[in-house]
């Protein structure tokens, strides 16, 4: 999900520096095959801190000294997408093995439970042939249920649950109800857990969320405006480059649908700058409706609608409800074919 942090860490932190000489130091250090004489990223994030790191390797081996003064999750960033978690309290000495050139290849991360629990978990999924995404989720699931309370499973239900292009709510607010101890009151997993109830409001069916945004005149437009209509909801803004990217079939949908009475299509910008977002209506002389209430992604028809990266289409019918959420300009394209029966 491009809106949401693409790292999340699990338990609020404070990292610091490098040095040495302190009760508050962890030392993380390993062997990764394959490396040679690289770099690796460091990456903790909440919040309220943000730290980001530089491990330097020789021969694929590594070593840091890290301040922490309570138990945090890092992630380990090799060659830009391999990503390694690893759980470190101060006073520990974490151990990483692993083989970048094979991905079925075991890991070993060694120095506390947590770190022996995650490995076991990811080791699982490899000792058989390759397994498919539904056999790699019900391992996921069964580890959670099986450990409530381990902020392993916290970074699984995130890695598995949340981080996928169609994320399963129902499925992930359960998983999120099953948890037990401090793991419920993680930002990260409250946001889960708001997020998932909104999206089940804006199921395919359920009847649209009503709004009231300004257009560029300063003009009310309201979802009750396109009452009887095929209306769909392109959520755009004027920063965002596959917005712009995807105007050109969005633009053709529109210059063939617009003359169908039962036909609309509102954009709805995330600019919170008004210069900004007029001036890129008219220098990409997009002709349907605009409006905006210029609060970025803390806009309420964004929160109410679900909505968790650009460009997005929402098609919603005549009686206002939901015919269809997060839909790609084909599969748009597609459905007004089959409701209008026109050939583009």
């Amino acid at each position: 999900m491009k809106s949401l942090l693409w790292i999340v860490s699990i338990i609020s932190l404070l990292l610091y520096g490098c040095k040495s000489g302190t009760d508050q130091q962890a030392v993380i250090q390993g062997e990764i095959i394959g490396l040679d004489n690289d770099t690796i990223y460091l990456f903790a994030t909440d919040e309220f801190f943000e730290r980001v790191d530089t491990l330097f390797t020789v021969d694929g081996k590594f070593s840091q000294n890290l301040l922490v003064d309570t138990l945090v999750r890092v992630t380990l960033i090799v060659k830009d997408s391999i990503e390694y978690p690893v759980f470190l309290d101060k006073g520990q000495n974490i151990s990483i093995y692993a083989n970048i050139t094979s991905a079925s290849a075991p890991i070993r991360i060694e120095g506390n439970s947590l770190n022996k629990e995650y490995s076991r978990f990811r080791n699982s999924l490899y000792e058989t042939d390759t397994l498919s995404k539904e056999e790699i989720l019900e391992k996921t699931e069964e580890f959670i249920r099986s450990n409530p309370a381990s902020p392993v499973s916290a970074y699984l239900l995130d890695t598995y649950y949340l981080q996928v292009a169609n994320p399963d709510y129902e499925k992930i607010r359960e998983l999120i109800g099953g948890m037990t101890g401090d793991l419920k009151d993680l930002p990260f997993i409250q946001q889960a857990n708001d997020v998932a109830e909104q999206q089940e409001k804006t199921v395919t069916g359920k009847t649209a969320p009503a709004f009231n945004l300004k257009n560029p005149e300063g003009k009310s437009i309201l979802r009750t405006s396109f009452r009887d209509k095929y209306l769909v909801l392109h959520f755009w803004a004027s920063w965002c480059d596959s917005c712009s990217q995807s105007l050109p079939p969005l633009k053709e949908i529109y210059h063939t649908y617009k003359k169908q009475d039962k036909f609309a299509l509102l954009g709805i910008s995330l600019d919170l700058n008004r210069a900004d977002w007029e001036q890129a209506i008219e220098k990409d002389t997009l002709g349907w409706e605009q409006v905006s209430d210029l609060s970025g992604w803390n806009g309420s028809v964004v929160k109410q609608y679900g909505i968790l990266s650009l460009p997005s289409y929402t098609l919603i019918g005549p009686d206002g409800r939901i015919l269809a959420q997060k839909m790609t300009l084909d599969s748009l394209s597609v459905r007004l074919r089959e409701v209008f029966g026109t050939k583009e």
